[in-house]
């Protein structure tokens, strides 16, 4: 399954391409963010630091009324790990590489008052990462999720506030942990369940082309039911049943946005 998952995501995203040359808003950006895992362990397994993100979103360009939005991110970094061996639970720190791509189809109905932009937002998204370990170890996850949410911005292409506030719920989540990679005999599936999540940003429209918004986006799992994994004797590991913990995803990212269209 290695790498099975990302393409998957890529080729979701790219799919709307060919409709965008008839819609009118079209944005594309990036930036730095902080990111940080945590997982309910003891000793705690914590990754932190910043990853680099690059974003595309484009929204049908309509006065008023129902309309279909899309966006897309495209994310990778090396991070600080501190967590624990998964032989002996002996505390270690090092690395983390991360690399992840993610996207929204969105339904929004939009009104407008005093000038502003008023959306309210109903969207299906799909986020997708690699986690990197070690040299022989990674997971790689794929989430479904649903996303209620809404945001305000200038009517038109004038200067002026750019906000939105969102709550969100991970209603399928898959991750393949490798076990085999690391000497195991099989490979046993987890899946650990969704818990309600939270999004927002705040930003400003500096003229007709350009903005800037900084952003928080929490993605939070339950843990998952516990899989028996057999292991070989020479890998050094315990047979017996493993799962993936209580985890939490925070970004807070800060990012640079240029209208195309």
């Amino acid at each position: 399954m290695k790498r099975k998952i990302e393409h998957l995501c890529l080729a979701a995203c790219l799919a709307a391409a060919p409709c965008t040359a008839a819609w009118a808003e079209a944005h594309f950006g990036g930036g730095i963010e902080y990111f940080h895992w945590e997982e309910a362990t003891r000793p705690v397994v914590e990754e932190k630091g910043p990853v680099f993100a690059l974003h595309l979103a484009y929204a049908q360009d309509k006065a008023s009324g129902a309309l279909l939005g899309l966006r897309g991110r495209v994310w990778a970094g090396t991070v600080d790990y501190d967590g624990a061996l998964l032989a002996t639970n002996t505390p270690i720190s090092g690395t983390t590489d991360y690399f992840g791509l993610d996207g929204e189809v969105q339904g929004r109905m939009r009104s407008v008052t005093g000038g502003q932009r008023i959306d309210g937002i109903l969207a299906l998204g799909v986020d997708s990462w690699n986690r990197q370990l070690t040299r022989d170890q990674s997971e790689q996850y794929l989430v479904l999720s649903l996303r209620l949410g809404f945001e305000i911005e200038p009517d038109g292409r004038r200067r002026g506030l750019l906000a939105g506030l969102g709550v969100n719920y991970p209603f399928y989540v898959y991750e393949d942990a490798n076990f085999d990679d690391i000497g195991a005999l099989n490979n046993p599936t987890l899946r650990p369940k969704g818990r309600v999540g939270y999004s927002a940003h705040l930003g400003f429209q500096i003229d007709e082309r350009w903005r800037v918004l900084g952003y928080y986006d929490v993605m939070r799992l339950k843990a998952s039911s516990a899989k028996f994994v057999d292991f070989v004797p020479a890998s050094g590991l315990t047979d017996g049943f493993y799962y993936q913990p209580d985890s939490d995803m925070t970004v807070f990212g800060l990012r640079v946005e240029y209208r195309l269209q």
